[in-house]
């Protein structure tokens, strides 16, 4: 479980399709953030 107050990336935009650089980006945001939202 995360911290009450943990950092939240948001990475907005419209996936379509969803492809390998966008897959790099999340990857590299769950290792600097404990929280990523992606939509």
């Amino acid at each position: 479980m995360t911290e009450p107050h943990a950092p939240v990336a948001v990475y907005p935009g419209s996936f379509d399709p969803f492809h390998e650089g966008h897959v790099a980006i999340v990857e590299r945001a769950t290792r600097i953030f404990p929280n990523v939202v992606v939509g």
